[in-house]
């Protein structure tokens, strides 16, 4: 299974950025196909120092959208897709009004008579926390903050447990780079809207709430859907082998299992985790696919044999390993101290995000099943005994990490001057 689901997209705006370039930005991500993109914008975070300014401009903007039949080129603003989703948004925006939020809305005109028109609406909100889930269609949350606690906007935002597309409109570096690296999403734009990922530029796709992974256009997709992959199949770029795992090698080598030491070092030799390559794309725009570790991974395992290798794969792909089977507490009690931050005993129904599991049958199907009746983030199951990889069963690592796209428009904070160089 890939599952691609939704997003609480977030643009992040700071007072350097370029107050056009944010609204047409903001327009185009928050209303395009009536909103109606699992990749559109849903919070535009503004800096205080310049909220009240935008926000009036924005509100002005909206007002020049044009709304009817999508078959009219004249038209910006199309219906929404069916009776329930508009009334789902009508209900949902009657509640924040009662709820004592300020929202404006643009008019609906004659054109919208007939069909599930919504009009484009601005919702200001005072924290993350006012949103509940995600609300598809043409509404647009905007939320104030100062510039010193950024870092606690971006978490919050990160605890909606969504992570699908976000932005940032900055000139500053420093700004560009925490949203960057801090921000939990897979799709991640820098001075430009954030919908529209290209494919082979862009690849698309989201973790946690927002999908399963790998990415669309992305060079795990087609893997992920085949039984086994060619030998000539094209290989990710090269990462730095996990410290992490090469201690945990030796550890297992210390106990005299030398042969599963080595398959243990194999493992983490072939680790992709922190790689990233630039992708090729239009003059004045920069594309970077980068991979990380998912976060926790659950190994479960009958045999200590099959937990070793599962651990291993956890800790060469970043990962943290819970372990949960018969053989786990044994051998977490063998561990030496600096690797216990990463090795641990599961709790019961432990979210993780990743599992691997050398069951079989009917104890694989069940599973299964306990994972499927979980709320929250769909876990993405995978078989792993030490016995198969040696048969030639190849290790799911590529799987065991989370792509990331980040996409930059080099010409727009005041301009790139590398351009300057060409012709």
């Amino acid at each position: 299974l890939i599952a691609e689901t939704g997003g609480q997209n977030a643009l992040i705006v700071d007072s350097s950025a370029l107050p056009e370039q944010v609204i047409a930005d903001a327009l185009t991500s928050a209303f395009d196909s009536a909103g109606q993109r699992c990749s559109a914008l849903r919070v535009l975070c503004l800096q205080e120092e310049i909220a009240s300014d935008l926000t009036a401009r924005l509100k002005s903007a909206m007002g020049e959208l044009k709304l009817g039949p999508p078959d009219r080129l004249s038209v910006d603003v199309g219906p929404v897709i069916s009776a329930e989703a508009c009334n789902s948004l009508v209900a949902y925006i009657e509640r924040m009004r009662r709820r004592g939020f300020a929202i404006f809305a643009t008019p609906l005109g004659a054109d919208c008579a007939r069909g599930f028109f919504i009009a484009p609406t601005l919702i200001e909100i005072n924290a993350v926390a006012d949103l509940g889930g995600e609300v598809f269609g043409p509404v647009l949350h905007v939320l104030r903050y100062r510039r010193e606690a950024l870092p606690t906007l971006l978490d919050a935002l990160n605890a909606t447990g969504f992570g699908l597309t976000g932005g940032v409109h900055s000139r500053l570096d420093s700004t560009v780079d925490l949203v960057s690296a801090r921000l939990s999403a897979g799709n991640i734009y820098v001075n430009r809207n954030i919908i529209g990922a290209t494919v082979g530029v862009q690849p698309f796709g989201g973790h946690g709430l927002s999908g399963t992974g790998p990415k669309a256009g992305g060079p795990l997709y087609l893997k992920r859907l085949l039984a086994t992959a060619p030998a000539s199949w094209p290989s990710l770029p090269a990462g730095e082998p996990s410290p992490t795992a090469r201690r945990f090698a030796d550890f297992i080598a210390a106990r005299g299992e030398g042969e599963l030491a080595k398959l243990c070092a194999k493992l983490a030799e072939q680790s992709r985790c922190g790689a990233s390559v630039e992708l090729p794309g239009p003059t004045g725009e920069r594309n970077v696919y980068s991979l990380a570790p998912r976060g926790a991974v659950l190994c479960d395992a009958a045999s200590e044999e099959a937990l070793i290798v599962q651990i291993a794969c956890a800790l060469a792909t970043g990962n943290r390993a819970w372990l949960s089977g018969a053989p786990a507490a044994r051998l977490i009690a063998a561990l030496p101290g600096e690797l216990r931050d990463v090795i641990a005993l599961a709790a019961p129904n432990e979210n993780v995000d990743a599992a691997l599991t050398d069951r079989e049958g009917d104890a694989l199907i069940a599973l299964l099943a306990e994972y499927a009746r979980r709320d929250g983030p769909i876990t993405p199951v995978f078989r792993l005994s030490a016995d198969g990889l040696r048969g030639g069963d190849v290790a799911p690592l590529d799987f065991l990490v989370k792509e990331r796209s980040l996409c930059v428009n080099t010409a727009a904070a005041g301009g790139n001057a590398s351009l300057m160089t060409i012709g």
